[in-house]
């Protein structure tokens, strides 16, 4: 079945889903809800992976509009978008709800 099949709350809660489904992308959201703005090479040396699939799994992360960055000089920094993570919420919220009737 295509996506245009199902309501667009599903496909956004499936989509949600598929960038939360691994426990790197988790544990990268909440070092960053914890200490704030910071590098890739921050994220290495609390998550044990390689840099380059760090930065994987940021693009990911990124592409979902869940973070934003700021570059300055060569370096960028990438910290947590609010508003995404604010719509997140309530969308599960509401999913989870309704689940539960």
């Amino acid at each position: 079945m295509k996506k245009q099949a199902f309501l667009e709350e599903y496909v956004q809660i499936a989509n949600y889903a598929t960038v939360l489904a691994h426990p790197a992308r988790v544990m990268i959201l909440q070092f960053l809800k914890e200490y704030g703005a910071c590098m890739v090479s921050d994220l290495q040396q609390h998550i044990p992976l390689a840099q380059s699939t760090i930065s994987q799994h940021i693009k990911i992360l990124n592409n979902a509009g869940l973070l934003k960055s700021k570059s300055e000089a060569n370096k960028t920094y990438y910290e947590l978008k609010n508003k995404t993570i604010k719509n997140l919420r309530t969308i599960l919220n509401q999913y989870t709800k309704q689940l539960t009737k």
